[in-house]
């Protein structure tokens, strides 16, 4: 269970990177190849020591969170669940009987794996709402280690002596599970409602503050804040969070030649991701957009806490799926999208959408688009830098006059908008001549090159990694 606990943790709220699961999983088997192959590799002692501080640190990364640098995060929670690995394993070869019962208890060893297997998979997301089996485990584990400590007759702290030995220990554990069960009563302190499934962990909060017009209903996946919308009724309209009226796909909007022309003429607009609905603000009566949405939860809670798409004067449609695989399969119907403008917000937590940034799917955005469509990317990232695959995704039709335009955007408190980092790509020159478009550019730095072209074949977020902010810890 701890192996699979470990691994939602890291995998879906700590960095979703290709391969990493393989980490843990390679610590699991580590532990049971040492403490099955001589009795030397584990000593109850040692790792009875380690236990504590490796727990104890466990959970100041979980209040930390994002302040920590994600190496530091996969580190901590790898050390746990070896420490905690080797004194399961090692505890297990203690107890290995005779070799006529040994089928039986490998058979009761493979149970118990399928059983933990069962739980996190299956019974956890129906029970819990947060990635709670990682508490659970590193209790259980606590609680186990003392038993067997209690009940060893040969162990210098058996049977509950001497006292003060074991009046410590239960203050351990007493503090243990209370920092464990406060964490968990903060992760949803203020939730008016919250989901898990395969996709992770959303959480609709409602932010209350002295000032009730900057009351406002926030939605978040893991730990991150996929948008918000204010209550008051003069502000509900705002485009916030990172679609604000100077971010990049605000520009592309209120700046596209259709909305600046002599004759203003309806846009089509497709949207990579729904979160709550918020770019469906700059809607106007005549205009088409189409949300792509792969998360079904996500569609729902917009639908119900969020008033965005509701309110908008335009036609909206929301299609649930990888926006990549409905986009092809509109395409295999014939069906082009003539969008004016493709917007891509599909970050899930602080993860990268991996195969929506490679030639195959940029060409897939180039088919949906008009000629002199606007292709907007967001990439604001705490971790990884990609604009040199953007660059690359630009470089391919350079020829045919594409440029790629970074938009920086500091953010305003006061508008509820915050610092972002888009990226438009396009050919259309009366959009890019602009003045405002052009006062908005920002410049690309020495950090941008050489561009990176991903393909369905290859990637490398490596490269990409910001390494100053990768492993900060503040």
């Amino acid at each position: 269970m701890m192996l699979l606990a470990v691994t939602n943790q890291l995998c879906l709220d700590v960095a979703v990177i290709p391969l990493l699961w393989l980490l843990p999983m390679g610590l699991y088997l580590l532990s049971f190849i040492l403490c099955f192959h001589s009795a030397r590799w584990y000593s109850r002692p040692a790792f009875g020591i380690a236990l504590a501080p490796a727990l104890a640190q466990c959970i100041y990364i979980l209040y930390r969170g994002i302040h920590v640098g994600i190496p530091l995060q996969i580190t901590s929670y790898c050390l746990t669940l070896f420490v905690c690995c080797m004194i399961c394993h090692g505890e297990l070869v203690r107890f290995k009987p005779q070799p006529d019962h040994l089928t039986s208890f490998y058979l009761m060893i493979a149970a118990g794996g399928a059983a933990g297997g069962v739980f996190v998979n299956l019974a956890a997301p129906l029970i819990f709402k947060g990635y709670w089996e990682l508490h659970l485990g590193l209790v259980g584990i606590a609680a186990v280690f003392l038993v067997i400590l209690f009940n060893d007759p040969s162990g210098p702290i058996h049977g509950g002596r001497p006292s003060w030995a074991w009046a410590l220990i239960y203050l351990s554990c007493a503090a243990l599970i209370v920092a464990l069960a406060a964490h968990i009563k903060d992760s949803f302190n203020d939730a008016v409602a919250a989901k898990r499934n395969f996709f992770g962990i959303l959480k609709v909060s409602l932010e209350t503050s002295n000032d009730r017009s900057e009351d406002r209903v926030v939605l978040m996946h893991g730990r991150i804040e996929h948008g918000f919308q204010f209550i008051t009724e003069d502000k509900r309209y705002w485009p916030t969070s990172y679609f604000g009226p100077n971010s990049g796909v605000g520009i592309a909007i209120r700046c596209h030649p259709h909305r600046t022309g002599s004759q203003r003429r309806p846009l089509r607009i497709g949207i990579v991701g729904l979160g709550t609905g918020t770019l469906a603000a700059y809607g106007e009566q005549g205009d088409y957009l189409r949300f792509y949405e792969v998360n079904p939860e996500v569609v729902k809670l917009a639908d119900k806490y969020f008033t965005y798409c509701k309110d908008s004067p335009a036609r909206v449609d929301v299609v649930l799926g990888d926006a990549r695989i409905s986009m092809e399969r509109e395409k295999s119907r014939g069906q082009r999208g003539q969008y004016d403008i493709i917007a891509v917000d599909a970050f899930s937590s602080d993860a990268i959408p991996v195969h929506l940034l490679t030639r195959e799917c940029y060409r897939l955005y180039r088919y949906h688009l008009k000629d002199d469509g606007i292709l907007a990317m967001h990439v604001s990232s705490r971790y990884f830098n990609l604009h040199p695959v953007i660059l690359a995704l630009a470089e391919l039709e350079e020829k045919k006059g594409v440029r790629a335009l970074l938009i920086q955007d500091e953010g305003s408190r006061l508008q509820g908008t915050d610092a972002t980092s888009w990226i438009l790509l396009t050919s259309n020159q009366e959009f890019i001549n602009n003045p405002e478009v052009r006062n908005a550019i920002s410049p690309w730095t020495p950090d941008d090159f050489p561009a990176l072209l991903f393909t369905d074949d290859y990637s490398n977020l490596i490269r990409l990694l910001r390494s100053k902010r990768f492993f900060y810890l503040d």
